[in-house]
C-alpha cells in the first residue's frame, strides 16, 4: 500500500505541474496576443488598422 501511495503522489505532483506549465504558457501567450493587438481597430476582414488610443471613440 505504500508504494500505491507513493506512486499516487508522485503522479499527482507530476500533473500539477503539467498543468501550471500549460497555464502559464496559455498566459504568456495571450499576453503576448493582446500586446500585439493593442491600438488597432479590426475591420470586417479581420486586419487590424492601426489607430492612435485617443482617437477612439467612447460607447
Amino acid at each position: 500500500m505504500g508504494v500505491g501511495v507513493l506512486l499516487f503522489v508522485t503522479f499527482g505532483i507530476a500533473l500539477l505541474a503539467t498543468l501550471l506549465s500549460v497555464v502559464t504558457l496559455a498566459g504568456a501567450a495571450y499576453v503576448g496576443w493582446a500586446v500585439t493587438r493593442r491600438g488597432t481597430v479590426a475591420r470586417h476582414s479581420g486586419v487590424g488598422v492601426p489607430v492612435a488610443l485617443a482617437a477612439r471613440r467612447r460607447a
